[in-house]
């Protein structure tokens, strides 16, 4: 096994079974540092206890199809999300078969079935073709730099990308969306820890709950006139956010002049750009909601007052 600790990725590799391990004896077990296991294609047996209580875990990429799980190898995974197998449904199936007792925490989470690897991959990112469009489903958490999300693969228009598609990349620092691209699911890039920049093209019409969460050094974010859903906490713990635009032919939102998001009508304070240099803000008179952590993490404002 090898281990990235600035990544979060754990990968088992090499041939054959895992060890067995007693409830609290394995080397993963407890471990605050992993967020991703990779099981790779050679490993045909997953041990008992292996990665208990691993508290931090989020997701799980399993690319072998063969493999079976030993009891409780995934027992207590309380924050695992999502998981990425290599085959499709039916071997998906096949392969919960072969899963021992305790390890609901594996079998009971989102799971994408990525099908054949070299047919549904382009580039860092993974994808799935249905009724002639793509979602984007998942990025290697390793790819640095900047990420231009494509507008079709295989001659299919790329309209989603999935909740937490983008989520735990920690070396993306820049994120350009296409026109093609409709919705962004929940968490879709949270905890890109060095993202500092998400760019949207026209098209784009929902941004989903808590779609930013934990990007702290994210400091641009701008909205396209097609805009007209904006999730819950969907800029979360952004503490370095400085400049959130939207165009100003959008109907549903804008921003101030201290740069600020606001329905259109200025009824719903969504968020305060808390990277700002700023002391003092005036919520609009119209103003009737401040949505929640609105202001969180605003270590430069010492005061708030409404406009008359």
């Amino acid at each position: 096994w090898s281990f990235n600790s600035e990544t979060g990725v754990l990968t088992i590799s090499g041939t054959g079974s895992m060890y067995d391990y007693d409830w609290d004896e394995s080397p993963f077990y407890e471990s605050e540092e992993i967020l991703q296991i990779v099981i790779e294609s050679g490993i045909d047996y997953i041990g008992s206890y292996a990665f208990s209580s691993c508290m931090e875990l989020k997701t799980v990429r399993i690319n072998t199809m063969s493999a079976s799980v030993g009891a409780c190898a995934f027992d207590l995974c309380l924050d695992l999300t999502d998981v990425y197998f290599i085959g499709d449904n039916s071997e998906w199936d096949d392969f919960c078969a072969n899963v021992d007792y305790g390890n609901y925490d594996l079998l009971n989470k989102s799971v994408h079935c990525l099908g054949d690897l070299t047919e549904n991959f382009y580039g860092p990112l993974s994808y799935d073709i249905s009724g002639g469009k793509a979602d984007i489903i998942y990025c290697d958490m390793s790819y640095s730099g900047v990420l231009d999300i494509p507008a079709e693969i295989d001659g299919c228009p790329v309209v989603k990308l999935a909740a937490n598609s983008i989520s735990y990349c920690q070396y993306i620092t820049e994120i350009n969306v296409p026109a093609s691209v409709e919705t962004v699911g929940s968490r879709a890039f949270s905890e890109c820890e060095k993202l500092k920049s998400v760019s949207f093209a026209e098209g784009v019409t929902a941004i989903g709950n808590n779609t930013f969460e934990d990007c702290y050094d994210l400091e641009t974010v701008s909205f396209p006139s097609t805009l007209t859903a904006v999730g819950d906490s969907a800029f979360k713990n952004c503490n370095a956010l400085k400049s959130i635009s939207v165009s100003s032919d959008n109907q549903y939102y804008t921003t101030d002049s201290d740069g600020v998001l606001y329905t259109k009508d200025y009824s719903e304070l969504i968020r305060y750009p808390v990277g700002s240099t700023g002391t003092e803000y005036t919520v609009n008179a119209d103003t009737e909601i401040i949505r929640d952590y609105a202001f969180s993490s605003a270590e430069n404002l010492k005061k708030v007052t409404e406009a008359d």
